[in-house]
């Protein structure tokens, strides 16, 4: 059996009046006053708007008559020097040329990165720019995706100095402040991985001169061909993160992570951040070269990338 208090329903209705003007009466000079007031501003603008227009008519008037006289397509540089002038009086323009790469058709830039200590390089990542669908196809595939390193030294031309590459799309770049030749990238997939420059063992081409083989790449006959290299390591997968790297930036060496090893003032650890809303602390000491040859010759075996702090 169930039990309930009982219960009764009241209700009550009060009357209110409220204040309420019966009527309201106006006076006309309450309108005109008004009116008047708008009349005098409207003829005040009107005034300054005339004065506006007379005082740049002729300058106005002359633009236009000099549009329809001066040739726009002109190049202003030819009248600044002739060949048969001086050398001192002569001026010459310079056109930047850039090389239509296959790696970057049908690509978008994901980072873009300068050189710290040489300007005149330029990393960029880049990634294929596919809708959600068409990557969700895809998703799990593994191919060649590419970073790339542009010389800009020559003036005149854009070479490609470097082309790393990696078995995942890479999201996002990072030169090593203490090593330049150093590079740490963050996947799509959310690996970390890492390319070392000056490692001629992870080499793929060595860097010739290319030849023509037609008319268009007779203006490249002088220019190498780019280094290929395939990367150092890769962090564990199961162990990085689950969305892609968003970005990595290096922690400063006035900063102590690891209280066991001493970075001596040195800038080796580095941050990675994904939309997987966790941000790891990767060191990179242990897989610089010379460190992972020596590990994978002690314990015989692969050496295994992890964080050294997921937070």
């Amino acid at each position: 059996m169930q039990a309930a208090n009982q219960m009764k329903t009241f209700s009550s209705q009060t009357y209110f009046n409220r204040m309420v003007n019966a009527s309201c009466q106006y006076n006309a000079n309450d309108f005109f006053d008004e009116l008047k007031r708008q009349t005098n501003n409207e003829t005040n603008l009107n005034g300054k708007l005339e004065k506006f227009i007379d005082r740049v008519s002729y300058a106005v008037e002359s633009a236009l008559s000099s549009n329809e006289i001066i040739n726009v397509f002109q190049d202003d540089f030819d009248m600044l020097g002739d060949e048969d002038a001086a050398v001192g009086a002569q001026s010459s323009t310079v056109n930047l040329r850039s090389r239509n790469y296959f790696y970057n058709k049908d690509m978008r830039v994901s980072c873009i990165k300068f050189h710290p200590t040489k300007p005149n390089f330029l990393a960029f990542s880049v990634v294929k720019n596919l809708s959600f669908n068409e990557r969700a196809e895809i998703m799990g595939t593994s191919f060649d995706a590419h970073v790339l390193i542009l010389d800009f030294s020559d003036s005149q031309l854009i070479n490609l100095a470097y082309d790393l590459v990696s078995p995942v799309e890479v999201t996002s770049i990072e030169f090593h402040p203490e090593h330049e030749k150093i590079i740490m990238g963050g996947c799509i997939n959310g690996q970390v991985i890492t390319w070392d420059l000056t490692s001629h063992e992870h080499r793929l081409t060595g860097g010739k001169k290319a030849e023509s083989k037609s008319e268009d790449e007779e203006e490249d006959n002088a220019q190498q061909s780019a280094i290929t290299m395939k990367s150092l390591i890769m962090s564990q997968i199961e162990k990085s993160h689950k969305s892609y790297v968003a970005d990595i930036v290096f922690v400063p060496g006035g900063v102590k992570v690891d209280r066991k090893s001493d970075n001596k003032g040195k800038s080796e650890h580095f941050l990675s951040c994904s939309e997987d809303g966790f941000v790891s602390i990767w060191d990179s000491r242990h897989v610089r070269k010379e460190v992972l040859k020596e590990t994978e010759v002690k314990k015989k075996q692969q050496v295994i990338w992890l964080p050294y702090l997921t937070i």
